[in-house]
C-alpha cells in the first residue's frame, strides 16, 4: 500500500462523516433564505397599500433608539434593506408609468 492511499483513506472516511452534516447546514440555509424572501415579498406587496411613513413610525415605536437593551443590529439592517427595496420598487413603478405615458403620447402625435 502506498503512503498516499494510507493517508487518503482516513481523510475520505472523515469527509463521509461530515458530508451529511454539511448537507443539513446547506438545506437549513436554503430554507431560511426561502422563508425570508417569501416574507419579504409579502411585506413588499403589502407596503403599497400603506404609507411608508406608517412603517417608519411603527418601527421607531417598536425599536426606540434609547431602549435598553438596544435592538439588534440585524433588525436595523433588515429594516434598511426593506426600505431600500421598497424605494426601488416604487421607482420602478414610476418609471414604467412614465414609459407608458410616453408610448401613449407617441400614438397621439
Amino acid at each position: 500500500m502506498s503512503l498516499g492511499l494510507v493517508v487518503s483513506l482516513p481523510l475520505l472516511s472523515l469527509a463521509c462523516l461530515f458530508l451529511p452534516f454539511l448537507l443539513l447546514v446547506f438545506l437549513y440555509k436554503c430554507i431560511v433564505l426561502l422563508c425570508l424572501s417569501l416574507s419579504g415579498f409579502i411585506l413588499f406587496s403589502f407596503s403599497f397599500y400603506i404609507s411608508p411613513h406608517f412603517f417608519s413610525l411603527s418601527f421607531l415605536l417598536h425599536f426606540p433608539l434609547s431602549s435598553y437593551p438596544p435592538p439588534s443590529l440585524s433588525s436595523y439592517l433588515l429594516y434598511s434593506l426593506f426600505l431600500d427595496s421598497q424605494r426601488s420598487l416604487i421607482g420602478l413603478a414610476h418609471r414604467t408609468k412614465y414609459q407608458a405615458l410616453s408610448v401613449n403620447t407617441s400614438f397621439v402625435s
